[in-house]
């Protein structure tokens, strides 16, 4: 089917393909809008607007911002909209919490902006725009968008039939057709294409022409186009003429060919409405057809990519835009690790209709939501910059990972606290058995501990619990290694993947480190600062039935290390079967710690 139109004014032109990609637009449009006249009259609400307050169009159309807003927001709302009404602001934007006609309340992010028309002296359009963000306010979770589907009529019910017989030259006009035109039905007219010629508008008489010559010459079966005709009062109407030839002379020439006429005055009216509507949107809007050519954006979408804004326009494909802003370097993250992959799930997002963020090079945060339009012409991007909420909830992370951190510390030692000990040794003994791999656990308890407070105060005990502390910390060799402070003066240490012999080989290590710290203690027996370990193993599958007993063993053997005189290792009798241990190491230099 051929198709073609005459060019449009400068404030619809933009639009490819006539008033169907710009109704296709608004009638996939996952956002609320509504458009207000300069009385404040509510002239417009489409069905994503409506679905928002569980009402229908009508029911929305007669409400007041009284009606809709929570009421602790209500003056604010209202002195905002009499603000732009009345030309004292071109728009604000704005979180408020409205309520719906069941009285429950969402939050919604609401733009409002004045759609001035390109003749100043007539009074502009209030355009407002609304998401739905209760989730994000309430949840934190993924956007509800609010999504409807738009119906325009593009036909009125009276249209104007023609009939151009060509082989005889004569023409039928019906009643609507002239009435259309404002003629007297029933008075005779000149049909000839030179009146009608010199009724069409100056700048789409030849085009209007053209389209006229191509339907008659047989080089389209089907043809339609749009032009302006002067009616009897002087005005100019927008025609939509649709035709196609019915006869055939001999020589394959068209003998024939009937149409309809349909007045899109209105049509074209409400185009140029929004088409200032799309014009004013903050957000970016991209309109790709099924072969996934960009056919239309605002002005937004370009400037939300300015690296690559100069390959952004009509006819070209979306893969050749993707790619060139990997080129580019526009996309960040892990959209930046793998261009292709990047290009490509961009391009399946597209079509399956997905919502995604977007992290770009230059720090900020866009949001896309992709809808595939309802007639099946092609798809509906639309893109929003989210970069302070995004900032925001980056922000959060990070300190809810500072505070997950910090809940897992010691506040004394730095080293984990008991919470994290329990949540770590129950993971890597599970992994042991599962995996039928060693874990070794070591219990630390300073000796003397109480009677070196007594004699030297807390703040020398706090000191001596972070240097051991620290000789813990650096005795550890592997990532997965982990101490922890349990009690008091108690400390523990997790060895994944560790048999007996790399057990006690490491308790050694903390034991003669710790003594070698030659921290003074006057009431112990050596005269310095010592610790006392108790070692026990899992082994796997052949080891305790549960972590409970692994550290009852534990705990037994760091016992026996104390009650054997201190300052010396105890393996578990589950692993001896007979309780062993060092002698205790006395230091030469008593009495001469530090």
């Amino acid at each position: 089917m051929a198709k073609a139109r005459a060019p449009l004014s400068n404030e619809v032109e933009a639009f490819p393909e006539g008033k169907e990609w710009l109704l296709s637009i608004m009638e996939n449009a996952p956002i609320g809008m509504s458009l207000v006249d300069h009385e404040g009259r509510t002239i417009f609400v489409n069905q994503a607007f409506a679905d928002m307050f569980r009402m229908s169009r009508s029911e929305l159309a007669r409400q007041t911002v009284r009606g809709i807003v929570a009421p602790e927001m209500v003056e604010a709302a209202e002195a905002a909209t009499r603000a732009v009404i009345s030309g004292r602001s071109e728009g604000y934007r704005a979180e408020r919490l409205y309520i719906r006609r069941d009285g429950t309340r969402f939050w919604g992010l609401v733009t409002v902006s004045l759609a001035r028309q390109k003749d100043h002296a007539v009074p502009g359009h209030i355009v407002t725009q609304l998401i739905d963000i209760d989730a994000e306010k309430r949840a934190e979770a993924a956007m509800a968008e609010a999504e409807s589907r738009w119906n325009f009529a593009l036909e009125s019910a009276g249209q104007g039939v023609w009939d151009h017989d060509l082989r005889r030259g004569m023409s039928f006009f019906s009643r609507t057709w002239k009435v259309m035109r404002g003629m007297d039905p029933d008075a005779p007219f000149d049909p000839s294409q030179t009146a009608w010629l010199a009724r069409v508008h100056p700048d789409d008489r030849e085009f209007a022409r053209q389209q006229e010559q191509m339907l008659t010459s047989g080089d389209a079966d089907y043809h339609e186009f749009e032009y302006r005709e002067r009616v009897r009062d002087g005005r100019y109407i927008w025609i939509l003429s649709r035709g196609r030839p019915v006869a055939w002379n001999s020589d394959g020439s068209v003998a024939r060919v009937i149409g309809t006429d349909t007045d899109v005055t209105r049509i074209k009216a409400t185009e140029t409405q929004l088409s200032a509507v799309i014009a004013t949107m903050v957000d970016a809007v991209a309109l790709f057809d099924l072969d996934e050519r960009l056919v239309f954006c605002n002005e937004q979408y370009p400037g939300f990519f300015p690296r690559t804004a100069h390959v952004r326009v009509p006819g070209t494909p979306l893969a050749d835009i993707l790619r060139a802003s990997v080129a580019a370097g526009e996309p960040a993250g892990d959209m930046a690790a793998d261009g292709e992959d990047y290009v490509e799930r961009t391009r399946a997002g597209l079509r399956s209709g997905s919502d995604t963020d977007i992290e770009l090079a230059d720090g900020r945060w866009l949001y896309a939501r992709c809808r595939i339009v309802a007639d099946g012409v092609g798809y509906l991007s639309v893109i929003s910059d989210i970069t302070d909420r995004k900032r925001v909830e980056l922000a959060q992370a990070e300190v809810n990972r500072r505070l997950s951190t910090l809940a897992d510390m010691d506040g004394l030692t730095g080293v984990s606290n008991r919470r994290a000990f329990d949540e770590v040794l129950r993971s890597e003994f599970a992994r042991g058995i599962r995996d039928g791999r060693p874990l070794a656990l070591l219990l630390i308890d300073v000796d003397h501990f109480k009677a070196f407070n007594d004699a030297y105060g807390h703040p020398e005990g706090d000191q001596c619990l972070r240097a051991v502390a620290r000789v813990l910390t650096g005795a550890l060799r592997r990532r997965g290694d982990r101490v922890a402070r349990i009690g008091g003066e108690e400390f523990a240490v997790i060895l994944p993947d560790t048999d007996t012999a790399g057990a006690m080989a490491m308790a050694e290590r903390i034991r003669s480190a710790v003594r070698d710290l030659r921290i003074r203690h006057r009431r112990s027996t050596g005269g310095l600062v010592t610790v006392s370990v108790g070692v026990a193993l899992s082994s796997g599958a052949d080891g305790p039935a549960d972590v409970e007993v692994l550290v009852a063993r534990a705990d037994t053997a760091l016992y026996a290390a104390k009650a054997a005189g201190r300052d010396r290792i105890m393996l578990s009798d589950a692993e001896t079967k007979t309780a062993g241990g060092r002698p205790p190491a006395v230091d030469d230099a008593f009495g001469e710690g530090i």
